[in-house]
């Protein structure tokens, strides 16, 4: 969905802007993975997503505001949150692995 935008950015030049977007994007592949992976079901992702999408873009809650509408894209905030969810993602993967292995 994002890719005519990413060329665009790419061709504008606007580094900083193609990397947030980059970050979101992998953000939320990982933390889609960690929560289907420690829940086992995409219920729990799709109402923390639809809670962060209700109180940051939609509200203009600057801190969670991941879209960018409010404040020039939250680059660290965002890479933090990638780095952390996919940490999650591998936790929740390796229990899953260890679960499967020794039941």
């Amino acid at each position: 969905i994002c890719a005519g935008y990413l060329v665009h950015l790419a061709v504008l030049g606007n580094i900083i802007a193609l990397a947030a977007c980059v970050a979101v994007i992998s953000a939320t592949a990982a933390a889609a993975l960690a929560l289907g992976i420690a829940s086992g079901a995409a219920r729990a992702f799709e109402m923390a997503y639809l809670v962060l999408w209700y109180v940051g873009p939609i509200n203009a809650l600057p801190p969670l505001d991941f879209a960018g509408g409010t404040i020039a894209a939250p680059l660290v905030v965002v890479s933090i949150a990638t780095v952390v969810l996919i940490a999650a993602f591998a936790l929740a993967a390796a229990s899953r692995w260890r679960a499967r292995t020794f039941a």
